[in-house]
């Protein structure tokens, strides 16, 4: 409805298309850019209905597919684990599985530097759609940990490799990142003789 599509607009299909214009494109890759920020918003929504829900007392389903499926807001407050749920949950993954299709057309036409960062977040994101997919629409049950791991170094949970790390030839990441976070040096600080206080 027109509330869902306004929310998908100021919050997920605007954010795709300024990462478009930051990264640099050519030809018609807007549409693209504004249906992955779609798409992976609407994943964030499916993968976390019952926390949303249990902290936020908030609902993101739209509420005429909630209705279609006879899923009301009682079923979600009491994490409720029936077909009505589980139809509604799959319909709404298949229909984000479409919409991230399409948008995946557009990464080659994204400037070749911002490609790989693109390419590696919407695959995380497929795994966690193909998570709740395998789930059947059990959240509880599809929110197993997703780790990018390097093919020579696997990581101990239930994990997936990102193929474009070595398909790329990215620097081999130092370790499990889940559980070791890189070493940032902070920025030199300017000289204030060159930059005088007002």
């Amino acid at each position: 409805g027109d509330v869902y599509k306004r929310q998908m607009y100021g919050s997920a299909e605007i954010v795709g298309e300024i990462m478009a214009r930051i990264i640099g494109f050519k030809g018609d890759a807007l549409p693209h850019a504004r249906a992955l920020g779609e798409a992976m918003q609407m994943i964030n929504f499916l993968r976390d209905v019952d926390e949303d829900y249990q902290i936020r007392k908030r609902i993101y389903l739209p509420k005429e597919d909630m209705d279609k499926f006879g899923v009301t807001t009682a079923m979600i407050s009491q994490n409720t684990k029936n077909e009505n749920m589980r139809d509604l949950m799959l319909f709404e993954c298949n229909r984000t599985k479409e919409i991230l299709k399409y948008a995946k057309q557009g990464i080659p036409m994204l400037s070749l530097s911002g490609q790989k960062a693109v390419l590696a977040a919407t695959h995380i994101y497929e795994k966690v759609l193909e998570n709740i997919i395998e789930a059947h629409g059990d959240i509880g049950a599809s929110l197993a940990p997703v780790c990018v791991c390097h093919a020579r170094s696997p990581c101990p949970s239930r994990s997936f490799e990102v193929p474009w790390i070595v398909r790329l030839n990215w620097p081999t990441p130092p370790g499990n990142l889940l559980t070791k976070r890189p070493t940032y040096r902070p920025a030199p600080i300017p000289d204030r003789g060159r930059f005088p206080v007002r």
